[in-house]
């Protein structure tokens, strides 16, 4: 494994991890995209992940050992998608026995709380580096989440939560407004979020729902922001800067209110607007804090045209820009979140404290921009499709209307000038409807604006959307008759 940087801040992290004990630290999730950062970090890091990609013998040659339960029982007999699935098989279970006996106790990060996976660990000793899903799971409910928004009186946009059974768009428009988003109380890249105008849309999304009661809310005009922090056992907060949320791109997502990237490089908002947001953030992390809540969570926002803040909602757990915000944070020689987030959930939390090199300042003022933005590409078919094309996980560039590739990496911060980082998944891959196909990852803008702040989210730079077309084109996605099952919860 290559050594962390050598400065300051390396060196404060590594101290932070060597005193919380973590041991063997293990993720263990669907897509070996999400394992992506620990690896410099942590000098017994591992990875258990069900599909295999073309990341996976890159992260082996930096000394990441991984079981890939697709290469070990081949795509026929794997189980259920959940993370909950591969902990539950006995080959990992016998992997994950014969490391703990070489190696000693065994730390489990997870993408997302599981109930199934806790008890899971419980019986065979693992720890999970992560709050328990009976803590997490109620904040993550939209519904929830905003009757907390309303008792701390944080601004979020007018809502009601109606049955579906029997309320209709009209008499919820006179209430709220013609403009409205209709969500289930859980979803995932926005495929429970809908974007409703009239009473034809309002039916259709309550009919995708399926379920009896939603969560309808005003549809406030402004662009998609995101702010991640972390919970420290003692109740300290960790808290980065605001950053633009790639959303509703058709090059990217078939949702128009989908979340498809990340974009810390484009226009930065007001330094009033940031404060705003860290505000905010602080108020509803002093909230998970006393429900029992510990390590990294994500706040959306909408940061409208008169330069206002408001709260969306909360993503109370690893959220998917953390693998690259890692990279880059580590980049400009900062203690990256998902360090503080390990120390916070490791089962040594309470007896660690933070060493005297490390920066115990509030991090909203003075924590640095980020240079760097990331696409992520879902499958647009319309259904499910099978991958056909065959791209190499590394370096590329753009050139005569197509990829070129340059070389092998899977980190970042890495590329120079107009290159970019594509993280592809294996050819013959099985993707769900709208599932997630590949992460497009460059140093540059790939959002652009008219002003700094607009009324609708940015649109995709001309060379971004040219970046997407042909990673689309080179993974060949065509329709396939088996679909895979549903989201890593």
């Amino acid at each position: 494994m290559p050594p962390a940087r050598a400065t300051s801040s390396a060196r404060a992290g590594r101290i932070l991890l060597e005193r919380a004990g973590l041991g063997t630290v293990v993720f263990m999730g669907v897509d070996p995209n999400y394992a992506l950062g620990p690896e410099e970090w942590l000098p017994r890091y591992r990875v258990v992940c069900r599909h295999e990609t073309a990341v996976l013998p890159l992260l082996e040659r930096a000394g990441v050992e991984v079981l890939c339960l697709e290469r070990e029982v081949g795509r026929d007999a794997l189980p259920g998608r959940a993370t909950a699935g591969l902990a539950g098989h006995a080959r990992v279970r016998e992997w994950l026995t014969g490391l703990a006996r070489r190696e000693g106790p065994i730390s489990l990060l997870v993408f997302k709380p599981n109930a199934q996976v806790e008890t899971l660990a419980r019986e065979h000793g693992w720890h999970l580096l992560g709050a328990p899903a009976a803590v997490a799971r109620p904040l993550e409910n939209k519904v929830n989440f905003f009757k907390i928004l309303d008792e701390l009186k944080l601004p979020h946009p007018p809502w009601e939560e109606v049955d579906l059974s029997c309320a209709g768009y009209d008499e919820v428009a006179q209430r709220l407004g013609e403009r409205l988003v209709l969500q289930g109380a859980h979803g995932f890249s926005g495929n429970r979020t809908f974007a409703v105008d009239d009473a034809a849309q309002f039916a259709e999304a309550a009919q995708r729902l399926r379920q009896r009661r939603a969560r309808v809310s005003a549809r406030v005009p402004g662009t998609p922001a995101t702010l991640n922090a972390c919970v420290q056992s003692d109740g300290t907060l960790r808290i980065g800067r605001l950053f633009h949320q790639v959303t509703g791109i058709p090059e990217c997502t078939v949702y128009p209110l989908g979340a498809c990237g990340n974009d810390w490089s484009a226009a930065p908002f007001q330094e009033a607007v940031q404060w705003q947001a860290a505000s905010i953030t602080r108020a509803i992390g002093r909230v998970l804090h006393q429900r029992g809540f510990r390590g990294i969570f994500g706040v959306d926002f909408v940061v409208t045209p008169i330069h206002s803040v408001v709260t969306i909602e909360i993503n109370p757990r690893l959220v998917s820009s953390i693998p690259m915000t890692t990279r880059l944070e580590a980049s400009v020689s900062r203690v990256p979140l998902l360090v503080y987030h390990l120390v916070a959930t490791s089962a040594a939390a309470a007896r660690v404290e933070l060493p005297d090199t490390a920066d115990q300042g509030t991090i909203d003022h003075d924590y640095p921009r980020l240079r760097g933005a990331q696409l992520v590409l879902h499958n647009l078919t319309g259904g499910a499709a099978r991958v056909h094309g065959r791209l190499d996980a590394g370096i590329h560039r753009f050139a005569n209307g197509g990829l070129e590739f340059v070389r092998p990496s899977f980190q970042a911060d890495e590329c120079e000038g107009d290159e970019f980082l594509v993280l592809p998944p294996a050819e013959g891959h099985l993707l769900k409807a709208a599932g997630e196909c590949a992460r497009v990852q460059m140093r540059r803008p790939v959002l652009r604006f008219d002003q700094q702040i607009v009324e609708e989210p940015g649109v995709l730079t001309e060379e971004a959307a040219e970046i997407a077309r042909a990673v689309h084109a080179a993974l060949d996605l065509r329709p396939a008759d088996d679909a895979d099952e549903g989201d890593d919860e």
